[in-house]
Parts: C-alpha cells; structure tokens; sequence
C-alpha cells in the first residue's frame, strides 16, 4: 500500500467518478484507476462497486475511509517533521528546573 493509491482512493471517493477525479487533480484517469486497483489488490477488497459508469463504495471501502484520511494525516506530518528536521527547526521539549528540596529528599 502506498500512500499515492490511498489518495487516488479518496479522491476518487470525493468526486464521485475517475474522470472527475482526474479532472481535479490533474492526473490522467488511468492513473487513478491503475492506483485504486493496486490499492485493491493489495488489501484483498473492492473498495468500489462498479457498474457501467456508476460507481459506489463498498460497505468495506465506507469502513475504511476515515481511516484513510487518517493515515494520509499521518504521512503529511511524518514528511513536515522530516523537512523541520532537515532544515534544523527541530522540536525541543523544555522541562521546567526545580529547586532542589532538601527535605524532598531526606536531608535534615
């Protein structure tokens, strides 16, 4: 599975058709329809039911939709904190200094 035929599968899913998909992403049909496939046969499912030029998902393909949109969430933020890394803004975790407490820690 890679994270472009999980895009297609949403795109796909948003504009209700390959063609108008590939109208709004500007990528050719058959590269959206190559992509869903793979998608599919990857995950051993029909995501789409398809029938002459109606298509629709799949009780499968609706369960796996928000997790979809979810791992592509993920796959954007992987690739932002990479770029911060490699352009040297890297998070840093500050934690506050404490004063040392000498009957915190049993002196007397």
């Amino acid at each position: 599975m890679r994270a472009e035929q999980v895009q297609a599968f949403i795109d796909v899913t948003e504009h209700g058709s390959f063609a108008a998909a590939a109208r709004h992403t500007g990528l050719k049909r058959s590269t959206l329809s190559a992509a869903v496939n793979a998608l599919e046969d990857s995950l051993g499912v029909a995501l789409f039911e398809r029938s002459g030029n109606s298509l629709t998902l799949t009780a499968v393909g609706d369960s796996v939709l928000p997790d979809c949109y979810r791992l592509l969430t993920s796959v954007s933020r992987i690739k932002k904190h990479c770029h911060q890394h490699l352009q040297g803004v890297e998070s840093q975790l500050e934690l506050p200094a404490m004063t040392p407490c000498p009957k915190c820690f049993g002196a007397r």
